[in-house]
């Protein structure tokens, strides 16, 4: 028999399958009371393998994956909708690399293009007689209007070169000015022509950064001068002595100190002068004139806008040292995709700067003013 006749028989009922066995057992005399019971046995253990076998007319159905909504709606699945998408891919393609060419030609012309007049009314408050930067009542910050433009789309290293301590000696000052290229950032000293100076600068394309006095880890064998912020004031004496120093400037976009080593070490102190600064809509430079400056981690710490010196070429640096520095900020540049290089200006290190930046654009990077650093 058949696994195929006992899957007849058990469809037919118990009383069919009876009814064939006593034939069986008229035709061969089979003895049922010993057949009944292994026949039983064996049917069931057959019965239970036919139900693993798939009848000849049963199709094994196989799960067809169905396609998501885009596969179903997009063009692409035809040969003619993949040949429209190639030529609108190829086409963004050369958008987005024509606006890169754009943004590098925009940051490296040497066209000297002035910046915004400074002061503008509404980035100004007057408090107790001092004309203070302040955000716009519509938002708008003074570190962004009074910003060099700078074309975030090219696609290259950024450096920035920020050249620090000027305001004090004259044809140095006008030298930075002058000579350098506009996208460098410029620093001047909270002095009587600060206005006069950052005015200049400004027409001449250059961002300009004002720097306050704080107190140096030789303090007071090394004093600032009257005015200077200290760890031991109160936080409100070194608030009214800071917007002291944000009165002497105009246009800036920000603030740092040139002097204040144990000050920008020490976070309680720092602490509400960052904030004032943040709130006024400007950025701090961590000019890093010590290892423990917690400045810029500071900054950050309360979401001030912030950067800091990567490279630090200090008055007494060789030509060769300074070179090598210069060689060393476009290694990490490269790295890194940006460094900013505080240099403090003296004769010889302006005419380094100038030579290197001449260069930047042959060795593939961006020169870049401060705010474009700015995290």
């Amino acid at each position: 028999m058949t696994i195929a006749v006992f899957k007849d028989m058990m469809a037919r009922g118990p009383a069919a399958a009876v009814a064939l066995l006593r034939e069986l057992n008229r035709q061969t005399q089979v003895n049922l009371k010993i057949f009944l019971p292994v026949f039983f046995g064996a049917l069931l253990l057959l019965a239970g393998l036919a139900a693993l076998v798939p009848s000849p007319d049963t199709q094994t159905q196989i799960p067809v994956q169905e396609k998501g909504p885009s596969s179903r709606l997009n063009p692409d699945t035809s040969p003619a909708g993949r040949r429209v998408l190639a030529s609108n891919a190829a086409q963004a393609k050369k958008e987005w690399t024509d606006l890169e060419k754009q943004a590098v030609a925009v940051n490296d012309s040497t066209e000297r293009i002035a910046l915004a007049q400074a002061p503008i009314a509404t980035l100004e408050e007057d408090l107790r007689g001092k004309r203070l930067p302040k955000i716009a009542d519509d938002g708008r910050k003074p570190w962004f209007v009074y910003s060099r433009p700078f074309s975030h789309a090219d696609p290259r290293p950024r450096i920035a070169v920020i050249v620090a301590d000027l305001g004090l000696e004259r044809l140095t000052t006008e030298s930075a000015i002058n000579d350098l290229p506009g996208a460098v950032t410029l620093v001047f000293g909270s002095g009587a022509s600060t206005a006069a100076w950052m005015g200049r600068a400004r027409s001449m394309g250059h961002e300009v950064i004002l720097s306050a006095s704080m107190e140096p880890f030789d303090y007071p064998a090394n004093d600032p001068g009257p005015g200077t912020l200290l760890i031991n004031n109160t936080a409100e004496t070194n608030l009214r002595r800071l917007r002291a120093a944000m009165a002497a400037g105009a246009g800036y976009v920000g603030m740092t100190t040139l002097t204040g080593s144990r000050f920008t070490s020490s976070p309680t102190p720092l602490r509400p002068v960052l904030k004032d600064v943040a709130a006024r809509g400007m950025i701090w430079l961590d000019s890093r004139l010590a290892p423990l400056s917690s400045a810029y981690a500071l900054a950050r710490e309360i979401k001030a806008p912030a950067l800091r010196a990567d490279f630090r070429v200090t008055p007494e640096k060789s030509r060769d040292a300074i070179d090598t520095l210069f060689q060393d900020a476009e290694t990490s540049a490269r790295h890194s995709g940006a460094a900013v290089v505080l240099v403090y200006a003296t004769p010889m290190a302006l005419q380094a700067i100038a030579d290197w930046t001449r260069v930047l654009p042959q060795r593939g990077f961006a020169l870049a003013p401060a705010t474009a650093m700015v995290e």
